[in-house]
């Protein structure tokens, strides 16, 4: 039995609606569902009544799962918080999550940095998409992690230190009507096939409210994990992508495709964040500063 699940589902009866426990997990609404299932799969009952789709109500067998639940959720949190304490009192190690794109921020550099002026501290780097990043810190999983933000949430309890920024565009193929254009408006787009990065992604979340934004819901035909390939199919007319433009300039010339600044703008900003309320240790602090200095 997954343990993250049943943490799922003990925020979902805390927050009593899917979209404020999706907020609060940083995950998407269809991936709690899909978990609460699978739990109720596992346990063989239902845990909820599906009357309304506004507020949750529990089963009989939600009402009597929610204290068990609910114990399993806070020793998982408290040991994991004494582990993870445990380990940076005893080493010298950061754990640091970041946006896939390292190379193309040079994040790479910044961190090879550090590292040459800190050789004694060993740092333990994970690539992720940032709603995971984000939910890592909060978790205190992660001393550290690079992320896109567009609308940071308020009181989300992590503090931001602006690294810098990149635009969406619209990838089209080169032969498209609208390639030439130096920019468009989202809306142009509302006839197209989209190929966007996967369900439940920062991205795929970014571009899905955006559109909505601009008046019309996107034909999504396709969702993978790499901006490769997506530029490959969107090369062979499989249809338009949304994807941030720095990381993928350095694709553009494998294939015949055209990146075209949307308007207004889509900006999205690169943070260093961590969790404000935890107390940083020494190796985390000389991070931070490293940061800094190299950000004046």
């Amino acid at each position: 039995m997954d343990i993250r699940y049943i943490s799922e589902f003990v925020t979902l009866v805390e927050t009593g609606k899917f979209s404020e426990a999706a907020d609060r997990l940083y995950i998407s609404q269809s991936s709690i569902s899909k978990h609460i299932k699978a739990l109720e799969m596992e346990l063989g009952v239902p845990l909820l009544e599906r009357q309304t789709k506004r507020k949750v109500i529990l089963s009989e067998y939600g009402q009597l799962f929610l204290p068990y639940a609910e114990q399993i959720s806070l020793l998982q949190k408290e040991y994991m918080s004494i582990q993870k304490k445990h380990q940076r009192e005893n080493t010298e190690i950061l754990y640091i999550g970041s946006i896939p794109a390292m190379q193309q921020y040079d994040i790479t550099g910044l961190l090879s940095g550090f590292q040459a002026s800190c050789p004694d501290i060993v740092l333990r780097v994970e690539e992720m998409d940032s709603t995971l990043a984000k939910a890592k810190v909060s978790d205190g999983d992660l001393d550290f992690a690079f992320v896109r933000d567009i609308s940071p949430k308020k009181n989300d309890m992590l503090k931001r230190v602006p690294y810098t920024s990149d635009r969406v565009c619209a990838i089209l193929p080169g032969s498209h009507k609208l390639a030439k254009e130096r920019s468009i408006s989202l809306l142009q787009l509302a006839d197209e096939k989209f190929l966007l990065l996967k369900d439940a992604s920062f991205m795929y979340d970014v571009c899905m409210a955006e559109c909505e934004k601009a008046g019309f819901e996107p034909a999504v035909v396709y969702t993978g994990s790499r901006a490769y390939n997506i530029l490959g199919m969107v090369a062979q007319g499989n249809g338009v992508a949304l994807l941030t433009r720095r990381p993928i300039s350095r694709f553009k010339d494998d294939f015949d495709v055209a990146l075209v600044d949307i308007e207004p703008a889509i900006e999205t900003k690169i943070n260093l964040i961590y969790h404000e309320k935890t107390s940083l240790t020494k190796s985390a602090k000389q991070f931070l500063e490293y940061f800094q200095q190299e950000m004046a």
